[in-house]
């Protein structure tokens, strides 16, 4: 069983709650309350302490509280953010965007801006080289694999041949 002056450091370290004392002395804390009256008195002395802090407590977060200071706070908090809500311009979603410029471009197109038309038209000039990169890498002839130095020699454009 544990010893009274035990019992009364781990009041003074944990307090009155059971719950808050270690698991592994819990039970030997509580068999001591039930067979000593010493125990009992000591632990009432130490719930009056608990509540007594607890007051305290709340007596100072209340007086540095206003009365009603926190509803003034959260309806503070919701204006400024209804006001930040109404005051952000409408976003437009990607698809929405692409909808648009679609649409711009085949009503005529030189009613896109300069950006759109540049950006459009250096696409479509990438497209074709890489078309003619790709036709023109298919459409060459490699030498005859007859021997390893013919593999090795390196043979001139066509065009540039004569």
């Amino acid at each position: 069983m544990m010893p009274l002056s035990r019992f009364e450091e781990l009041l003074g370290c944990y307090g009155a709650d059971p719950a808050r004392w270690p698991e592994d002395v819990r039970g030997a804390a509580q068999a001591l309350l039930a067979a000593s009256a010493a125990a009992r008195a000591a632990l009432e002395a130490e719930r009056g302490l608990d509540a007594a802090i607890r007051a305290a407590g709340a007596v100072e977060a209340e007086a540095l509280r206003p009365a009603g200071g926190r509803e003034a706070a959260l309806s503070r908090l919701r204006a400024g953010v209804a006001a930040r809500v109404a005051a952000a311009p409408p976003q437009t979603t990607l698809p929405r965007r692409l909808v648009e410029l679609l649409l711009l471009s085949a009503s005529g197109g030189w009613a896109l801006p300069f950006r759109t038309r540049l950006a459009g038209l250096a696409t479509a000039g990438c497209c074709a080289v890489m078309a003619g990169l790709l036709l023109g890498a298919l459409t060459t002839t490699s030498p005859a694999p007859d021997a390893l130095l013919t593999l090795l020699e390196p043979t001139p454009p066509s065009l540039l041949a004569e």
